[in-house]
């Protein structure tokens, strides 16, 4: 609660904060009490099983010695999700005030971001929970009823099957190489479970609850073709066609609503949530030194059906007017194409102990457009969701007797998070799309392998204090900035 007015004045991504007239420190004790508490646990048990049978007979095609391929598989992936929780929150008249002091962690961060800000004592979870554990401290606890119900709307269980079949053949003559072929996929899955027949009452996880249990399934040809072709022995061409999938994750898909109350969301499952397939052309091509080395190219084009996003749109009416709703969906369809070159060399042809110097440099170039398939859109060009334009990767290493080292930096400029779906005019608005912004990151790594299968490594991540960046429409509508200073592993690895 305000103790007295607090002003704030900009100041880029630091805004300067002010305690007005004689109001206490922002960290006093005094001014803060512990009001409520959320206890909750989650156990999720995932199970995978896999059983497969291959078979493979040698075979003369055309003149060409070569081989044909068949087999099966079936996959079945199962998830059990229970959660436990519990909300309390204290009782004004029949308890104490809970000051911090009597939660307070023995630590604290005292400069953030540069010392811009005194950030204060934090919250020790043991002693929080000795709080918790005393009998009348937080004597308020939601109904044995809303409890349960706040189990029912969380908890789960999933089943994913996966039966598939291919064949393929793989035939060489001389110079030139071909493999081609084609699996077919079977994917159904099912949930099982409860939830409240009103997910947006005001008392929803006290209302009747619902048992449900629902399946999806479809399937998918997934054909393929791969062509390479030696030029010499240190110049190789390749070109491939092929179709792939990716299914969409058992969070995207349970049919449950989770309300936030921090938030202000409520974060809805689609079981009719279809997986994004996308059929991929690749040209490219590499050279090999006569040293360690190489250098490659490469064109690569994709067409994607399906692309999954983040549709945010408003509750309207009710008890929840005030909360969004949040709902992964399927766009119609998107586009990527672009270009990548590399490259790789150890300097063997440097005298000892140089010869263990090395560089690399791989640049990609990605063009890319979604089209949502909203109306809102139409006539909007919006590049694919989380796809990055241009990325840069380049640097150092060093590699001998045993000892290895690395000094890499990692270039990725901006990409879509998500857009803005809750206009009510039915208008798109570039300004409440979100960006994540460009980042540049430093990284070292060194080894030395000694004995028999023993390793001593150090990692060193982020040497830049890389900073964090997420806007809406431009940069002069930050979303967040994060900070996050440097951070190193030192170990010692023993492997079979």
């Amino acid at each position: 609660t305000n103790r007295a007015p607090v002003t704030y004045s900009a100041n880029g991504y630091t805004p300067t904060v002010t305690f007005d007239g004689d109001a206490p420190a922002a960290t006093a004790d005094a001014d803060f009490f512990l009001n409520s508490l959320d206890r909750g646990t989650a156990f999720v048990t995932d199970l995978t099983y896999s059983v497969g049978l291959d078979a493979k007979r040698e075979a003369t095609l055309f003149g060409s010695d070569g081989f044909w391929k068949v087999g099966a598989k079936t996959t079945v992936t199962t998830r059990e999700r229970l959660t436990v929780e519990n909300f309390f929150s204290r009782n004004t008249i029949a308890t104490p005030d809970i000051f911090a002091d009597q939660v307070r962690a023995g630590y604290s961060a005292s400069s953030t971001i540069d010392g811009t800000y005194d950030f204060g004592s934090f919250l020790d979870p043991d002693r929080v929970r000795v709080i918790a554990n005393t009998p009348g401290a937080l004597d308020n606890p939601d109904s044995a009823a809303e409890a349960r119900g706040r189990e029912l709307a969380t908890s789960y269980d999933a089943r994913e099957n996966v039966h598939a079949g291919y064949g393929l053949g793989e035939f060489t003559w001389g110079r030139f190489t071909i493999l081609g072929g084609a699996r077919l996929e079977l994917t159904r899955v099912n949930f099982t479970g409860s939830k409240p027949v009103d997910p947006e009452a005001s008392e929803a996880y006290a209302t009747p609850f619902a048992p449900y249990d629902e399946t999806d399934d479809y399937l998918d040809v997934l054909p393929g073709l791969h062509l390479r072709y030696e030029q010499t022995k240190n110049l190789i061409y390749r070109f491939s066609i092929n179709r792939s999938i990716a299914r969409p994750r058992f969070n995207d898909l349970a049919p449950i609503s989770v309300r936030n109350d921090e938030e202000f969301e409520f974060r809805n499952g689609n079981l009719n949530l279809d997986p994004t397939t996308s059929t991929n052309v690749d040209l490219g091509g590499e050279y090999y030194f006569s040293s360690a080395g190489v250098l490659s190219a490469g064109l690569f084009y994709k067409d994607m059906r399906d692309n999954a996003y983040t549709a945010r749109t408003p509750v309207v009416g009710g008890n929840f007017d005030s909360y969004a709703s949040l709902t992964r969906q399927n766009a119609d369809s998107a586009w990527v194409r672009g270009f990548e070159i590399g490259y790789d060399q150890q300097f063997t042809f440097l005298p000892s102990p140089l010869d263990g110097l090395g560089a690399f440099v791989n640049y990609t170039y990605a063009d890319s457009e979604v089209d949502t398939g909203l109306a809102a859109f139409r006539d909007v060009t919006l590049p694919l969701f989380n796809q990055v334009e241009n990325t840069l990767s380049t640097g150092l290493f060093y590699e001998k007797s045993g000892f290895r080292s690395r000094l890499s930096v990692l270039y990725r400029s901006e990409s879509l998070l998500d857009i803005q779906t809750d206009n009510q005019t039915g208008l798109y608005d570039p300004n409440l799309s979100r960006y994540l912004g460009a980042t540049t990151t430093l990284d070292v790594t060194a080894s030395y392998s000694f004995a028999k299968n023993w390793q001593v490594f150090t990692e060193f991540s982020n040497l830049l204090d890389e900073e964090g960046t997420a806007y809406n429409g431009d940069t002069s509508r930050p979303d967040y900035y994060e900070t996050t200073n440097w951070s190193a592993n030192v170990g010692l690895r023993w492997s079979l």
